[in-house]
């Protein structure tokens, strides 16, 4: 699942496919990239009819075309903000 970086701060309602067809997940607040989140009858059917658990993983994006004015906004916050664990040096 793809998500803005605001909903990871906010918390968001993000639709998600599923086998069965859509349903809509609840990206708690606080969130973190790579955290997972579980569905619990929402995976793959199994022999007896019930359906398994769907686990989805939390990946940040960024919307596209980001205006001039985003990107400066991006990118001071990035010179104010300390280095993201495991993320690139500055």
């Amino acid at each position: 699942m793809v998500v803005a970086p605001w909903d990871l701060l906010d918390g968001a309602a993000v639709d998600v496919a599923v086998p069965a067809g859509t349903v809509t997940a609840q990206l708690p607040a606080g969130a973190k990239a790579g955290q997972k989140l579980r569905l619990p009858g929402q995976g793959l059917a199994r022999a007896d009819g019930s359906r398994g658990d769907l686990f989805l993983v939390v990946r940040l994006g960024l919307p596209e075309p980001l205006t001039d004015a985003q990107k400066d906004l991006l990118r001071q916050l990035g010179k104010d903000a300390p280095n993201v664990r495991g993320g690139a040096a500055r």
